[in-house]
């Protein structure tokens, strides 16, 4: 997670978001980044691992040709493993590129004097649970959360009460009256 950490950081060092807006969309930048180093690392794995299965056969068939003769042979070989792989990077590049732009447009806009906003970091993971409570084996007892908000009172719905336009009671050509009252006959 350090590692990750590090890849946001610096993208937050070198584009100073102002926003908290500004500041998802760097993250968003960060996670694609981050997503698109695994794709690269998972399609590098499957073509290493393809390469050592098949380097006695290569020595057999093909041993006289080049080493990118080889690579080649064995790109066809994983084509279809890495292909999910590559969809991805793609997927992930195309979201930093939406990101980037809308950043940019957003920088546009941003007042003259406007400052890069303050983040803290809270010691928890990003989904906002603690890591430690996930770790934990069945023997250890969970730890119980600080507080428990209860609530106090019935859930209700508030319905907000809005005046009447004009073309509302116009609209039968009849007044109309407030809630509760009632003509007289």
């Amino acid at each position: 997670m350090a590692l990750f950490e590090q890849v946001e950081q610096d993208y937050i060092d070198s584009f100073q978001p102002c926003t908290v807006f500004e500041l998802h969309l760097i993250q968003h930048l960060a996670v694609a980044e981050w997503r698109v180093r695994r794709a690269w690392a998972i399609a590098t794995a499957i073509t290493d691992k393809c390469i050592v299965d098949h380097e006695a056969q290569d020595d057999r068939e093909i041993g006289d040709c080049d080493a990118d003769y080889r690579l080649g042979v064995n790109q066809k070989r994983v084509e279809k493993e890495v292909a999910a792989a590559e969809r991805a990077e793609a997927r992930f590049e195309r979201t930093q590129a939406r990101a980037l732009a809308e950043f940019h447009r957003l920088r546009k806009l941003r007042p003259p004097d406007a400052q890069p906003i303050q983040i803290t970091r809270p010691d928890v993971s990003t989904t906002g649970r603690d890591p430690a409570q996930c770790l934990a084996t069945e023997d250890e007892p969970k730890p119980a959360p600080e507080s428990v908000a209860k609530p106090e009172a019935e859930p209700c719905i508030i319905i907000p009460h809005y005046p009447k336009s004009e073309e509302d009671s116009l609209d039968d050509g009849q007044p109309r009256l407030p809630p509760g009252q009632r003509l007289a006959s």
